[in-house]
């Protein structure tokens, strides 16, 4: 058995390392989360998720009073004759009270697209109602050196019909697979980049959503092992502020939605250990099929880089182009929305170190993810 320590700009770890065993890097910067934690935040999460089906349910008894009052009202305005109603789409008449406005439709989640660049997206109803908007997703993406596992918090509140503001808040936890050839496994965990955003409901029935995205740097980006730094890719974040704006434009259909959009992102630049991640812009759609609370979804999306990626100067053989295909299934009911889905990434990379151009498949990713509407 061997002990090594260190320390990184913001904190130390220690490493303990066992013949095929692993190491642990852990960050001194706050207390590692305990297990009773966890159970009071999943029991808090609960006590939420159990509020607003309780809410809806006394809001929707006043809601069929109300309805009566309205129609005892029309009968006598109309001279005793209930004035008819205009006629409903197929969907409508199939949906009924299923279908909501745009402002819950294709919304920007709060999964690994904030923390790994990973692709899953809610494009279903989602849930509506309640002073805040909350979801909570887990993603699984698998990288090169290992895997990533991201839980996001996302959290929202509708200031008006058009304007919403959140604030979204990753925790990475970072698995590389003896990165020195010691025979020694890393895991690096902690607070990511977390991001502030507003998003504007536009048109006539506000089908046209634009979100900005601000990244504060949040994230631990010296962590070193033996007095070496860890490549950039393996840290929390960058150390420096990114942005990102989104624009997304759902398109009812009588057996479904499609969804299409674009995003553009400034994704940190270069920082003082002349590490870069470049710009990037991408462009994607989803095609979602309504069967009762079910909306399983197909996505194709087109990413493309200003530049390769660098490590402290060293330029990473990361794609210049990426195309990726999404596959999803959300379940909603009136006060609770689940996602699960997948993605499968596939680039192009060009020669870098000598190294001859290749297309192959990237970071794949998987995930789940549950939103409430409580309060």
């Amino acid at each position: 058995m061997s002990v090594a320590a260190g320390r990184t700009g913001r904190g130390c770890f220690v490493a303990v390392a066992f013949p095929c065993q692993e190491a642990r890097i852990l960050e001194r910067l706050a207390a590692k989360p305990s297990t009773s934690w966890s159970v009071a935040f999943g029991a808090c999460f609960c006590a939420l998720a159990a509020y607003p089906a309780a809410r809806r349910m006394l809001e929707s008894q006043r809601a069929a009073q109300r309805l009566d009052r309205l129609e005892e009202s029309a009968a006598k305005l109309a001279g005793g004759e209930v004035v008819p109603s205009l006629p409903l789409s197929p969907r409508a008449r199939r949906l009924s009270a299923l279908l909501e406005s745009w402002e819950s439709v294709g919304g920007c989640g709060a999964g690994a697209s904030v923390g790994t660049g990973g692709a899953l997206k809610w494009i279903g109803r989602n849930v509506t109602g309640g002073a805040f908007h909350t979801e909570l997703q887990g993603d699984y993406v698998n990288v090169a050196y290992g895997y990533n596992v991201v839980a996001s918090a996302f959290v929202s509140k509708d200031l008006t019909p058009t304007w919403t503001v959140g604030v979204i808040a990753p925790y990475l936890y970072k698995f590389i697979r003896d990165p020195y050839g010691l025979g020694i496994n890393l895991q690096n965990q902690g607070l990511g980049d977390v991001n502030l955003l507003g998003t504007a409901h536009l048109g006539r029935i506000n089908d046209w959503i634009a979100t900005v995205l601000v990244g504060l740097p949040t994230g631990t980006h010296t962590v070193m092992f033996r007095n070496v730094t860890l490549p950039q890719d393996q840290q929390m974040g960058l150390g420096e502020p990114t942005a990102t704006a989104i624009v997304d434009h759902p398109i009812d259909k009588d057996w479904g939605l499609i969804l299409l959009g674009g995003a553009a992102s400034w994704r940190g630049g270069r920082n003082e250990l002349q590490s870069y991640r470049a710009p990037s812009a991408s462009l994607y759609g989803y095609v979602a099929y309504t069967i009762g609370p079910f909306m399983p979804a197909l996505g194709l999306s087109a990413t493309g880089f200003t530049a390769h990626d660098e490590s402290q100067a060293v330029v990473q053989a990361t794609p210049l182009f990426s195309a990726a295909a999404t596959a999803s299934v959300e379940w909603a009911s009136d006060s609770v929305a689940v996602l699960v889905g997948a993605s499968l990434p596939y680039g192009y990379t060009d020669s870098v170190n000598g190294a001859p151009p290749t297309w192959a498949v990237g970071a794949w990713l998987v995930g789940a993810g549950v939103a409430v509407a409580p309060f």
